[in-house]
């Protein structure tokens, strides 16, 4: 996607998995623009050792970012969810 956007809606089912590639596609949206991430499993479910309780860097990205206002959507089998964010200003506002 390099050079691509300003998107309306991103559905990233790409792979991501660092910080820097999660800002580069919530940074292809434009303001208003949404980017829908899947593949969650939601905190509730996981076992208390679970390494994504302590380190899940999908959620901290996306409840990190002052530009990002985001929720995540828990989907009816209650074993998986969906992080929705959507872009407010450009990122170094």
């Amino acid at each position: 996607m390099p050079g691509g956007g300003p998107f309306d809606l991103l559905f990233a089912d790409s792979g991501v998995r660092d910080r820097a590639g999660f800002a580069a596609l919530a940074s292809s949206l434009r303001i208003g623009g949404r980017i829908v991430m899947d593949d969650v499993t939601p905190e509730r479910v996981l076992p208390p050792d679970s390494p994504p309780r302590a380190d899940d860097i999908k959620r901290e990205f996306f409840s990190g970012e002052p530009w990002l206002v985001s929720t995540e959507v828990v989907l009816p089998d209650l074993r998986n969810s969906l992080l929705v964010g959507t872009r407010t200003n450009e990122e170094d506002s």
